[in-house]
């Protein structure tokens, strides 16, 4: 059994999430009473909302039991943790959670001050200007810069 976030959202723009219990070898998801209640006194003058609950990073729809509980739809697979170090570290790269993509965005805004701190000091030590000294000034800027937009990127706005 694992705990996985439901969402049921109905046509109207009400949308109710929650957490709810999920037994993998069934696809059935146990929500709370509370939810069960919500969702009748809703059916009366709501339509029918659409169910998707997100499951070891993946969002997949959900039907309506009789018993007022919800199993994944048939056909769906969710997928299994990966398994060993290197599996979780390629899992990360390339899904990355709202936290890891928040301070990987702030890593990237901390090398890109870092650069341009460097490229400051870089400045004020430099004495004789020739081409490579400019140009290795201004790859520390442009480095910045870029650092800073790919980590604002990186935290999509949050």
């Amino acid at each position: 059994m694992e705990i996985i976030k439901i969402k049921v959202e109905f046509p109207g723009g009400l949308t109710i999430t929650d957490s709810a219990t999920w037994r993998e070898k069934d696809g059935q998801v146990y929500v709370s009473d509370r939810l069960k209640q919500v969702l009748r006194e809703l059916d009366v003058t709501e339509a029918p909302p659409v169910v998707t609950a997100t499951c070891r990073g993946q969002t997949v729809s959900m039907e309506l039991t009789s018993s007022g509980d919800f199993r994944l739809k048939s056909g769906q697979i969710v997928l299994q943790p990966p398994k060993g170090a290197l599996a979780q570290l390629r899992r990360i790269l390339r899904q990355p959670s709202k936290d890891q993509r928040q301070q990987f965005g702030r890593f990237l805004h901390t090398l890109s001050a870092g650069s341009v701190i460097g490229a400051v000091g870089f400045c004020h030590s430099t004495t004789n200007w020739t081409f490579q000294n400019t140009l290795a000034a201004a790859n520390l800027c442009i480095g910045g810069v870029l650092l800073f937009y790919i980590g604002i990127l990186s935290m999509d706005g949050e």
